[in-house]
């Protein structure tokens, strides 16, 4: 059976004669929502470990396809409105006109999008902002001529102390102080992040002063792409 398999038999199978013999009931439901929210932390945490392992092995297969960003951005930072608005704060999208389609992995590129945008509203107070900003990188060589993206997910009202900055990519490493809102997590997100960031041929940094963070991603454009792909 599989790792997720064996887990998962053995939780359920924990303390099943509470369940059918129940000394307190009005502890029940409460006791059902413990374990359904400690279940799904810890099927979440194996689903991490396992996308790391096959991430660090070279294992994952990348499916380049076209993606013209400004259609295929906005729906999945707009799944994160209502969750933004239900913590008091703002999610803004700022596109530039100018994007060139992007060659990328769409599930990969999107998980990565996804995991900074769960990273900065759970760290995120009320009345902060969130903005998710994506411009073509210029070429140094070529002046006006772009040869890459930047997408960079910005969060006001925290700030990591400088001496924790180099290790917010390591695994299982968190802030656990900045987490207002007590979501928890697994502690592999951003590891995650920086490996397929950098599967897709790109880098990732962050910043953070004057309480504001910002994660930038920079993703190469077609030709660095297809040369990739036909390696």
């Amino acid at each position: 059976m599989s790792l997720k398999g064996d887990f998962l038999c053995n939780y359920f199978s924990l303390d099943t004669n509470y369940f059918t013999n129940p000394t307190n009931p009005e502890n029940h439901d409460r006791y059902l929502q413990i374990l359904h929210d400690e279940c799904n932390r810890e099927t979440a945490l194996i689903n991490d470990l396992l996308d790391l392992q096959r991430l660090e092995a070279g294992a994952d297969i990348i499916d380049l396809q076209t993606l013209p960003l400004q259609e295929w951005l906005p729906p999945i930072v707009e799944a994160f409105q209502e969750r933004a608005r239900s913590c008091q704060q703002t999610l803004q999208l700022d596109l530039s006109p100018h994007l060139p389609p992007l060659i990328s992995d769409p599930p990969n590129l999107e998980r990565i999008v996804t995991e900074l945008l769960t990273n900065a509203c759970k760290y995120t107070p009320p009345e902060g902002v969130i903005v998710v900003t994506v411009r073509p990188r210029a070429s140094v060589s070529l002046p006006g001529i772009s040869n890459g993206v930047t997408i960079a997910v910005c969060n006001t009202g925290v700030e990591i102390p400088a001496a924790e900055l180099s290790r917010v990519f390591e695994k299982f490493y968190r802030i656990t102080s900045s987490d207002r809102w007590k979501r928890g997590g697994t502690g592999l997100g951003l590891a995650l992040v920086q490996k397929l960031v950098e599967q897709l041929g790109g880098s990732i940094w962050v910043e953070s002063r004057a309480m504001q963070t910002t994660f930038t991603v920079e993703l190469p454009m077609l030709q660095a792409q297809e040369e990739q792909a036909q390696s």
